[in-house]
This record gives C-alpha cells, structure tokens and sequence, in this order.
C-alpha cells in the first residue's frame, strides 16, 4: 500500500463517476503527494533522493554532490551487505549536514515492514485541512515548516491580520526564520558566501534583509 501511494499520479486518479471531492483531490495530487513524508522500515519503497524521509532536511536530490540523483534508488538500496548505512557511496555524495541527519536514522531492514507515509507539514504527521491549505496558498518557492503547537497562538494572531493572504503567509515564516537568506543558502549548501548582496558588508540575515541593512 505505502509503494502505491508513493507511484499514483494524477491520471490514475481521475474517473468520470468520482464524485467532487475525489475529483477536487486528484487535481491537487502533486501538492498532497509533496506533502508526504516517510517513515522508513524497510526502505523498499522510499526514493532516496525524491522523497522526504530525513528529519530537518529536504530532499536529498536538492543538495548531493554528483549527478548520482538522476539514477532512481531506493533507502533500502544505500544499505552495505553488513546491515549498515553505505558510508562509501554516501560520503561521496551528500553534505556534512545530510550525512548527520542520515547517521541519526537505523537503516531499513528487510524485516522491518512496509515505509509508512505521514504528513510532513504536522508534528504529529497526521494530515490537517489547516496546515494542507497553507501548503496550498504559500509560496512554492518558499520552503514550508511543520507546524508546532507552540506556535499555535502566534499563527492565530497572524491570520486575523486584515492582510493579503501572502503577507501573512510571509509575516509566519519571517517569525519562524524560514526566509531563503543567504545565510539560509549557504547553510543548505547553495551559495558559498552568505554576506548580503546588496550592502556587501554583512551576513543576510532576516533581520539585517528587514531591518539593518542601509
């Protein structure tokens, strides 16, 4: 089951007698199968580099270090013979902060069972109307957090504000530090300097891009 939910698209999806709801879903398919994250046991049908399974990291496609991402590769086959991650390959591939957050996680086992899928947008992993619809109307471009019940109270403030939904979809992750500054670039490995473009003088942080920079 958790193999096919990873390879449905959204022509399978579609049917002429589906009722509305179904139909709504199969229209956004790719944003809810975005949405997915993985909790590998088996490894068997988690993609390595195309899905989200690493705790605190996005996909692994986006930040390796060799056009190996292009070959389809599953968790389960970057596992050496002795039941160990393969840190030959690995090393070879992925940065520093994507090899530690690899090192955190068992590999798969072929006893294991089947990967289970979660929804990554909630702690919990559980699927919500309210943390899907921000996925829905936030900026692509940008990444997305999961939502914390600690930060409950401040997205309840942000969203009374008598604003246009992209401003308060950027005051949310202005608060949360999630702006792609180049201190943020530099951190994922996208950009090798992190000092600010336009002053050329210091780091771009958020505040320093909001507030500081002359």
């Amino acid at each position: 089951m958790s193999s096919h939910v990873n390879k449905l698209t959204k022509e399978e999806l579609r049917c002429s007698n589906a009722s509305r709801l179904w139909k709504g879903l199969s229209g956004i398919w790719g944003v809810i199968k975005d949405g997915l994250c993985w909790s590998v046991q088996d490894g068997t049908a988690t993609d390595f580099w195309n899905d989200y399974w690493l705790d605190g990291e996005g996909k692994l496609a986006s930040m390796c270090a060799a056009d190996s991402h292009t070959m389809p590769a599953t968790v389960a086959s970057m596992v050496a013979a002795n039941g160990g991650w393969n840190w030959n390959q690995l090393c070879q591939w992925l940065p520093a902060d994507a090899l530690a957050a690899t090192a955190a996680i068992k590999p798969p086992r072929p006893d294991a069972g089947a990967d289970v899928p979660g929804w990554r947008w909630e702690n919990n992993r559980t699927f919500s109307v309210r943390s899907a619809y921000k996925a829905l109307t936030a900026d692509t471009t940008t990444p997305l957090v999961p939502i914390s019940t600690d930060n409950t109270n401040c997205w309840s403030r942000i969203w009374k504000l008598q604003v246009q939904q992209r401003v308060r979809v950027f005051l949310w992750l202005v608060l949360h530090q999630r702006i792609m500054t180049n201190v943020e670039r530099k951190r994922r490995h996208l950009a090798i300097s992190d000092v600010c473009a336009s002053c050329q003088s210091e780091a771009e942080t958020i505040i320093h891009v909001l507030r500081d920079c002359p």
